[in-house]
């Protein structure tokens, strides 16, 4: 009997453990953006509608964002490449997204609309852990 309660106890920890959107969430950003974690590849940033959320404004993976009263930043890790990534600038007003940037372009962006170095890129993982 102990056998079979410890074969059921593996069995559904397994099964549970392999179900998707236990490690889905989303993180609220400033101008009603939210970071979206649909999978392990699917990171994004997206506004919140009524019903859910809107069209990605900046495509997955995001793996780094950071923002200020007038921008968000992010960094988006490239899905075919172990050490590639581009650089995304959003507009919070507007809602107008620039990228995908290499990181020279968009140091040059960052000081073109005045985002102070204070800004930083902080991983996504660490707003998880932080909310």
């Amino acid at each position: 009997m102990l056998k079979k309660m410890i074969i059921i106890v593996c069995l559904t920890s397994i099964i549970v453990s392999g179900c998707a959107g236990l490690a889905d969430y989303d993180i609220d950003l400033p101008g009603n953006y939210s970071i979206l974690r649909t999978s392990a590849d699917e990171i994004t940033i997206a506004p919140k509608t009524e019903i859910g959320w809107g069209p990605n404004v900046i495509p997955a993976r995001v793996v780094a964002a950071g923002w200020n009263e007038k921008y968000i930043i992010a960094k988006q890790k490239v899905l075919e490449s172990e050490n590639e990534f581009y650089f995304w600038i959003l507009n919070i007003e507007t809602g107008v997204s620039e990228g995908p940037f290499n990181k020279n372009d968009f140091q040059k962006k960052r000081e073109e609309y005045e985002i102070s170095k204070d800004v930083e890129l902080t991983n996504v993982e660490d707003f998880k852990k932080n909310k």
